[in-house]
């Protein structure tokens, strides 16, 4: 499936604001409902949470395949938030964010 990439900062901001919120170990989602639109998704990964720029874009590249091929969410804005630092490194990384975001994919559906 073909995603959208939130962007600009007025987006991220409505997102922010507009949607809800759901929360896991690591990572936050932030979901807004878009009707008419194609999925579109962002990302807010600090310095702070993830030092090195590889692990922040490693992180980057794992959410937007993620949401690529696996999501069930269709016409909203997702932006996703990390929070805490993840403990791992290189391949374990990407298999606990994407673990996390099953979950958090779950959350949202029961919601």
């Amino acid at each position: 499936m073909k995603i959208d990439h939130v962007l600009k900062s007025e987006e991220f901001k409505k997102v922010l604001e507009k949607g809800f919120r759901v929360k896991g170990k690591n990572l936050a989602l932030y979901v807004l409902d878009t009707p008419g639109k194609r999925l579109s998704v962002g990302a807010i990964l600090s310095k702070k949470n993830a030092r090195l720029a590889i692990t922040r874009n490693y992180i980057k590249r794992v959410l937007y395949s993620f949401y690529r091929e696996n999501s069930s969410l269709r016409e909203k804005k997702v932006v996703a938030k990390l929070n805490k630092p993840f403990d791992a490194k290189g391949k374990g990384l990407g298999v606990l964010v994407r673990n996390e975001l099953v979950m958090l994919e779950e959350k949202i559906e029961k919601r």
